[in-house]
C-alpha cells in the first residue's frame, strides 16, 4: 500500500510540474505577441498640454487600448494591431495640437499634422510624440 501511496504522490509531483511548465510557456508566448507603444506628450513646468486616446482594431473589431494624460504612458497593443491615435489640447486656445512625431520599429521618424494618427507597429514597438505649441 506504501509503495502504491509513492508511486501516486511522484506521479502527482511530476504532474504539477508538468503544468507549470506549460502555463509559464504559455503566458511567455502570449508577452512576446504583444508590441509596445510609448505615448509622449509635450509638458512644460509640470503640465501636461493635452491628453492622447489610443484606440487599436484587430479581427474588423476596433476597441479602446487606453488614454494618456500624463507626459509619457507605455502601452502593450496586441501584435500587428491597427493603431488609432487621438488627441485633444488640455487648453485649445492657447496651446493647439501642432503635429504627431512617430518613431516606429527601425524606420526614421515620420511627422503628420491631423488630429488622428493611424498605423501599426513595425519590429514590435514604437514611439509617438504628441506636439502642442504655445499661441
Amino acid at each position: 500500500m506504501r509503495q502504491i501511496e509513492a508511486i501516486l504522490l511522484a506521479m502527482l509531483a511530476v504532474s504539477a510540474v508538468t503544468l507549470g511548465t506549460v502555463s509559464t510557456s504559455q503566458a511567455a508566448q502570449r508577452h512576446s505577441m504583444m508590441d509596445s507603444l510609448v505615448v509622449k506628450i509635450t509638458k512644460s513646468s509640470g503640465i501636461v498640454w493635452g491628453k492622447v486616446t489610443v484606440d487599436y482594431t484587430m479581427g474588423g473589431k476596433t476597441s479602446m487600448l487606453g488614454s494618456c494624460k500624463v507626459a509619457k504612458c507605455t502601452f502593450h497593443p496586441a501584435h500587428m494591431a491597427k493603431l488609432h491615435l487621438h488627441e485633444s489640447p488640455t487648453h485649445p486656445a492657447t496651446w493647439p495640437f501642432h503635429s504627431w512625431k512617430l518613431a516606429n520599429g527601425h524606420m526614421a521618424a515620420s511627422t503628420s499634422m491631423g488630429k488622428t494618427l493611424n498605423f501599426e507597429i513595425e519590429n514590435g514597438m514604437a514611439t509617438v510624440w504628441a506636439n502642442y505649441i504655445f499661441k
